[in-house]
Parts: structure tokens; C-alpha cells; sequence
């Protein structure tokens, strides 16, 4: 009998081990998922973003919310953006990159505002595949177009002043920010 006790205390401290290990590897469980849910949409979008596409091109466009019929004339849009100009970028290390400046954007991004007036696009092409990226640096959106499939990815400011100096080092003028134009329109 006293072995048979020995037996039964041993078998329930083994449990008694085992239900914290269990506990243990439950609350592990919950807190990856919970970093997952706060980083890895994040990342996830941000590895989506290749870094060595067979073809960039790197647009200024202006995003700025019109009236019907006020927007600049231009013979190409993208989306229903008007294009400024745009480069075709032919060295491969600047192609990668503009790609790996937009990649670390979305990686530090944080919260959006609502207006999504984009003053950069870039069109890729990779695999046989052509991808859009719209850019608003004002609202922090990137809208990624491929197809008919499109989706809203969120970035930083990180990329901008990048983009701008490729777009000035090439000639290509660009939109004034909205929130620049507003404060001279206020004086």
C-alpha cells in the first residue's frame, strides 16, 4: 500500500508538471499570435514587395482631389492619377534600391489618415507579372495593384525624400504635397 501511495503522488505531481508545461506552451502560443496580429501583417506585405523586379518605373504623378475637369492635362494616368513625368530605371542597384526603400517603409509604417492624394507611383514588372504601387506619403496608403486584385498597404514617410531625388536628378517635376498647398493658399 505505501508503494501504491508513492505511485499515486509521484503520477500527480507528473500531472500537476505536465499542466504547467501545458499552460506554458498555451500562453507562448497566445502571445506569438498576438505579435503576429500587431507585426507579421506588416512584414508579411513588406516581403510580398520584391527588391529586384525585371522592370521599375518610377512615376510623379498628382494625387490632389480635383473638381471634375480642373485636373492637369496630361496624356497618361495611372489609376485615375495624372502623370507629371516618369523614369524608367535602368540600373539594377537603383531598382533595387527604390524597392528596398518602400519595403522598409511598409515594414516601419504605423497608422493612416483618410485623404490618399499620391504623388508617386512605381510600375514593375517581375516574373512576367506587372505590379502598381501608388503611393501617398501624406496618408501613409500604398495602393498595390497587380490585375484586376488590388489592396491598401500601409508605410512610412521613409521613401519620399528618395523618390523625389531620382524623380528631381531625372527632370521630372513634381506635385506639391496638399499640405503644402493648402499653407500657401492660407498665407
Amino acid at each position: 500500500m505505501h508503494l501504491l501511495a508513492w505511485y499515486s503522488l509521484n503520477s500527480f505531481l507528473i500531472d500537476i508538471v505536465d499542466m504547467r508545461r501545458l499552460k506554458l506552451l498555451a500562453l507562448l502560443l497566445f502571445l506569438l499570435a498576438v505579435l503576429w496580429i500587431y507585426l507579421g501583417w506588416r512584414y508579411w506585405d513588406a516581403w510580398s514587395i520584391p527588391l529586384n523586379p525585371d522592370q521599375l518605373t518610377l512615376y510623379s504623378i498628382d494625387g490632389s482631389d480635383y473638381s471634375n475637369g480642373t485636373e492637369p492635362k496630361t496624356s497618361e494616368k495611372i489609376g485615375r492619377f495624372p502623370v507629371l513625368g516618369k523614369v524608367e530605371i535602368t540600373d539594377p542597384i537603383v531598382r533595387e534600391q527604390i524597392m528596398s526603400e518602400l519595403r522598409k517603409g511598409v515594414i516601419e509604417s504605423g497608422s493612416a489618415a483618410l485623404c490618399f492624394w499620391p504623388r508617386h507611383a512605381i510600375r514593375i514588372v517581375t516574373k512576367g507579372r506587372s505590379i502598381d504601387y501608388i503611393v501617398c506619403f501624406e496618408c501613409n496608403q500604398i495602393l498595390v495593384k497587380e490585375g484586376a486584385r488590388w489592396k491598401i498597404i500601409l508605410t512610412s514617410e521613409r521613401a519620399r525624400s528618395y523618390f523625389n531625388k531620382v524623380l528631381e536628378e531625372a527632370h521630372i517635376p513634381l506635385a506639391p504635397f496638399h499640405i503644402d498647398r493648402v499653407k500657401k493658399e492660407l498665407g
